[in-house]
């Protein structure tokens, strides 16, 4: 009777308990996440330098009114809020300007009087008076001289009760005044500032940039 033989083989089989990662594979995995946060870093910045519009800040004119012997400058922002406006003029107090005549002057005024056309349908021309304002609804007194510039497109009215002034040059008369004499109105360019948004941009690249700097120096 043959005898029967039981043979028994064992086999090992590798068994990983928890997760085992070299430290090549750990290094490499931290540099390809440097890399992503780099990049997306950097797209913040290009997109902020790229897409960035300057915005100007709230224009003021400048007016001039010069002639033989005279010359008036003063500055007010493009648009204002008039003291108050009636039959189609725009009076605007408390400025501080100066009136210089070659004789005889110089003259103070605080009330400008806006007008595109005057009394009997008159444009393009300026007046003076040295004896103030009179607001014919209030009553209240503006002392000091009066300048009054009426000139075609000078200014528009706007819904919200604001005036906005034009820029040009117009050729102006005076009643009392011989010589020729200009009224030029510019916007002075302006320093421009960067729009929040692109601040907004460019501040989160610069912090992702700065924490990605100090993550690879730890």
């Amino acid at each position: 009777m043959a005898n029967n033989m039981l043979i028994y083989r064992t086999y090992l089989v590798p068994i990983r308990i928890g997760r085992f990662t070299p430290q090549a594979d750990r290094q490499g995995s931290k540099e390809r996440s440097m890399r992503k946060h780099l990049i997306f870093a950097g797209t913040l910045l290009v997109a902020a330098l790229l897409f960035a519009a300057p915005s100007k800040a709230d224009s003021v004119m400048d007016f001039s009114l010069t002639g033989s012997g005279l010359n008036v400058t003063f500055s007010l922002p493009q648009t204002i809020t008039p003291t108050y406006a009636s039959g189609g003029w725009a009076y605007v107090t408390n400025v501080v300007g100066t009136l210089l005549l070659a004789d005889p002057g110089p003259y103070t005024f605080g009330t400008i009087d806006f007008a595109t056309s005057g009394y009997g349908g008159m444009t393009d021309y300026w007046s003076f008076g040295s004896t103030g304002h009179t607001d014919p609804t209030t009553h209240v007194v503006y002392p000091g001289g009066e300048l009054g510039l009426i000139a075609t497109g000078l200014f528009t009215f706007n819904s919200n009760g604001t005036i906005t002034f034009s820029t040009g040059t117009w050729n102006m008369g005076a009643p009392y005044f011989v010589g020729a004499t200009t009224l030029t109105v510019v916007d002075p360019p302006g320093v421009s500032t960067p729009e929040p948004t692109s601040l907004a941009l460019l501040g989160i690249g610069s912090l992702a940039l700065a924490g990605l700097r100090r993550r690879k120096s730890a």
